[in-house]
């Protein structure tokens, strides 16, 4: 399989898979989805499609997932608007397409493979959150806490300082103290019961949030 990145470059070739059934699957996410793709985006979405129906359709055996497992179970606890997106628009194509249908049905780990695929996407063409992270801990601190927001996003994040915002309003905020009054309508997640180990489940929850927000689809 290929990265999106790998597809923008002009020089890199890969073989076009033109079925029907890939075309159908394109066309929809773009209708349900109102995302148009572009040109190295409909690239990733050809070939990858293409080789993944193709090893599916010769596959015969016991269908494993193997490094895939923590990214499925990751999504399957996901409640956001994409997860829930992806779920239901693979539900309606497996419902609407037989031939679809048949390769899920002899390779299940492809329904993983497919909502693989359109995470990325639909993350390249979400339009990223404005985050105001505040800590009075240390500059460690702050570190740890960025790296663990940005693990924990399943959209693109643009951290700010207060000094970096100026006039701007934030998304949300990720703070030891209170927000100014100027802020007191921004979503607000509190690290200072986290000092030493913070709570990620909630962090998620409230970063997953965020991006519903910012990105309904």
């Amino acid at each position: 399989m290929v990265t999106i990145e790998e597809c923008k470059q002009p020089e890199f070739q890969v073989k076009n898979y033109s079925s029907s059934d890939i075309q159908y699957f394109i066309s929809k996410f773009q209708e349900k989805s109102g995302i148009t793709l572009n040109g190295s985006e409909l690239k990733y979405f050809n070939y990858n499609l293409g080789l993944i129906n193709q090893e599916a359709s010769l596959f015969k055996g016991e269908s494993k997932v193997f490094d895939l497992t923590n990214m499925i179970e990751k999504f399957k606890a996901t409640k956001s608007y994409t997860a829930t997106f992806i779920t239901e628009f693979l539900r309606d194509i497996r419902e609407n397409n037989q031939t679809i249908n048949t390769l899920i049905q002899g390779f299940p780990a492809l329904l993983h493979f497919y909502a693989m695929i359109l995470t990325a996407i639909i993350e390249k063409n979400h339009q990223p959150i404005k985050l105001l992270v505040q800590s009075s801990i240390s500059t460690l601190h702050r570190e740890v806490l960025i790296y663990k927001i940005i693990k924990s996003s399943p959209v693109p994040i643009v951290v700010y300082t207060s000094e970096q915002l100026k006039d701007e309003k934030p998304d949300g905020i990720v703070s030891n103290w209170l927000p100014e009054k100027k802020y007191k309508d921004v979503p607000f997640f509190s690290t200072s019961l986290f000092y030493s180990d913070w709570n990620n489940e909630e962090l998620v929850q409230f970063i997953d949030g965020l991006a519903d927000m910012k990105n309904s689809l």
